[in-house]
């Protein structure tokens, strides 16, 4: 089992080239998650989810927090799918 610090300080990145964490947080806000909630359900602080949120906004080219919201549902939408069994 992976030690908590060594997860929260790897820097492991996904194949869109956003850190695992930031990938984690996306999906959250995709959810509807607030940054207060996202900071709780991580056990990060506030500021340290603003930071991502900032990075992710960057990294997938929002211009506002109303795009990368759209983009954040796009995502989890698209991870959701992934996890359903294939039709038959």
């Amino acid at each position: 089992m992976m030690n908590v610090h060594t997860y929260i300080y790897s820097y492991e990145y996904d194949d869109e080239g956003r850190l695992i964490r930031e990938s984690e947080i996306l999906a959250a806000m995709g959810s509807g998650l607030t940054t207060r909630d996202i900071a709780e359900k991580f056990g990060l602080s506030g500021r340290t989810v603003e930071v991502h949120r900032g990075n992710i906004k960057r990294k997938l080219g929002c211009h506002s927090l109303a795009e990368m919201m759209i983009k954040a549902a796009e995502f989890r939408r698209a991870q959701d799918a992934a996890l359903q069994p294939p039709a038959l």
